[in-house]
């Protein structure tokens, strides 16, 4: 259904011809998947092979049908990579429904005795179908090659539409990866990073708090559906009191689900030149500040840092049994404010904590938050999103953005409470958005040439405590006048460390949002020796000079 309905879109017909290639396609697909059948029809393997076929069919179905997703190596690199409770959220009597009508033919199947001819009968029998196949797809081609040319080019998604094609090959190439890895050597990020020899005596000069960044990494939360973005709804009311607040505006992600997003984002590696590949085995921005001597602290209500906070302390809560925040669905991401504050209470707390959100994951929007946050409705209370309404389902994630609102809020609040303690400042992020309908696109993961802006276009607000900026000499204005620069992931590892004060080669002045924004010996004294960059990617995007846009 997926496949046909995307291709009725690239080339609807409107002649007799049209209507003619389509039944030719159809045809040509059906020759090729008899072919392929008929590679398996071996005794004692074309049941089972069978059997598989069709499981896998089924379930692809079930997520292109119901969700329109398009899966890729990508998406069946989140399925291997997510936890069993997040797991079950898919769990559902439409996806019972799919698995149920699959089980039919595979029944059927079974008490069906087959018989096969002779090895070499079989053998050709199986090259004469492949003959056929290959004849018909050359009849249908051959004479619109142009036009098919064009639609295929324009619309890549229509290979992993294939069913059960494209998931097999999916499936190939991630086990390709992981089965026969390579030799991974970990790469050094930074092996110069060092504090500014000023930075503490600079810092002590003006206080004698602690610093304490925090940075918090949203979850599935797209730009679109925030108050303080421009969003009719009041979903951020919270925020939106917070004096001295910077919401930058234009911000796009790196990738569409977290498994490419969270490495991507905390590496030095360029979007362009991320890969899965290039990433493995190379040192995050934790391990920069880490090395640089600060105290890092990843505390997580997802489904872990997918390496990135192998290097540095590393605590899961998404399983925690508080009764405050938690219950056999997961916790709220309010248990992530508590986690703050005990480490803020200890004897020697750390200088960053990333805050990993649950966020505005799906399908089961309605378990992100409590229910006296159930703000607009009706709201759908269920993980199956074809059985609501759309209203009901931009209602139900329109009441996570409220949530996560009252969450950013209260971290904000307690860094506000310890202001004699701590020189504070607080970065929220989101790893992707989320689509929610929009041209019949739910959740995320769409591959990256074809994702919608719903996917890609994602918050980013800055709060800093005045003592924060003193100590640093940032000037707000200047910060202020950033704030519609165009931005995307490349711009959090620079920035992190511009402001935290690291001194490595790694750094590129270029991408920190607070460079140029110093007054005093910060403003060029920063990291002036470290412009040669060690393997600088070549594709960056450049923030304004100074204060200006």
């Amino acid at each position: 259904y997926a496949f046909w309905k995307q291709l009725l879109q690239a080339m609807p017909p409107t002649a007799l011809s049209d209507y003619a290639l389509l039944a030719g396609i159809g045809l040509a697909l059906v020759a090729l998947w008899w072919a392929l059948l008929g590679l398996f029809s071996w005794p004692r393997v074309a049941k089972p092979a069978w059997s598989v076929l069709i499981a896998i069919a089924a379930g692809a179905a079930y997520f292109m049908d119901s969700y329109g997703l398009v899966i890729d190596k990508v998406a069946i690199q989140s399925v291997f990579e997510t936890d069993p409770r997040e797991a079950s959220e898919w769990l559902n009597g439409r996806m019972l429904t799919y698995v149920l009508i699959a089980l039919l033919p595979i029944i059927a199947l079974w008490r069906v005795p087959l018989r096969y001819p002779r090895w070499r009968a079989n053998l050709l029998g199986k090259l004469g179908s492949w003959a056929l196949a290959l004849l018909v797809v050359i009849t249908v081609a051959w004479p619109n090659l142009q036009r098919l040319s064009s639609v295929s080019r324009n619309n890549r998604q229509l290979g992993h539409l294939l069913n059960p094609l494209g998931v097999i090959n999916a499936a190939n190439r991630y086990a390709r990866d992981r089965l026969h890895p390579k030799q991974v050597e970990t790469v050094v990020v930074g092996a110069d990073a060092r504090r500014r020899p000023d930075a503490d005596q600079r810092m002590a000069d003006a206080s004698n708090r602690r610093q304490l960044l925090v940075l918090v990494v949203g979850e599935s939360a797209r730009a679109s559906s925030f108050q303080l973005l421009g969003y009719g709804r009041q979903t951020n009311q919270q925020l939106v009191q917070l004096d001295q607040l910077l919401v930058y505006s234009n911000v796009s992600s790196c990738g569409t689900s977290t498994a490419v997003s969270l490495p991507c984002m905390f590496s030095d590696l360029a979007q362009a030149d991320y890969s899965d590949s290039r990433v493995q085995g190379r040192e995050s921005l934790l391990d920069v500040l880490n090395r640089a001597g600060l105290k890092v602290v990843w505390i997580d209500n997802n489904t872990g840092s997918k390496h990135v906070a192998d290097g540095v302390e590393e605590k899961s809560v998404a399983d925690d049994d508080d009764p405050r925040w938690c219950s056999s669905a997961g916790c709220f991401d309010d248990i992530l404010v508590d986690q703050l504050a005990q480490l803020m209470d200890a004897e020697q707390p750390p200088d960053v904590v990333i805050l990993h959100q649950k966020g505005s994951h799906g399908p089961s929007y309605h378990e992100r938050y409590p229910t006296d946050f159930e703000r607009f409705s009706p709201a759908c209370n269920s993980n199956q999103l074809e059985d609501c309404s759309r209203e009901e389902i931009v209602n139900t994630y329109d009441n996570t953005i409220a949530y996560t609102d009252h969450n950013l809020g209260q971290i904000v609040d307690l860094l506000r409470s310890r202001a004699e303690q701590f020189d504070a400042a607080m970065l929220y992020v989101a790893d992707h958005g989320e689509s929610t309908g929009e041209n019949g696109m739910y959740l995320h993961g769409a591959p990256q040439f074809m994702a919608p802006s719903e996917q890609t276009h994602i918050p980013m607000f800055l709060w800093l405590s005045p003592t924060f900026s003193q100590a640093r000499g940032l000037d707000q204005q200047c910060l202020q006048q950033r704030t519609d620069a165009s931005l995307n992931h490349d711009n959090l590892f620079h920035s992190v460390l511009g402001v935290m004060d690291v001194q490595t080669r790694a750094y590129q002045p270029e991408l920190d949002l607070f460079s140029g924004c110093r007054s005093g010996s910060g403003a060029s004294a920063q990291l002036a020796d470290s412009r040669e960059h060690e393997g600088a990617p070549a594709t960056r995007r450049q923030l304004p000079e100074g204060g200006g846009l």
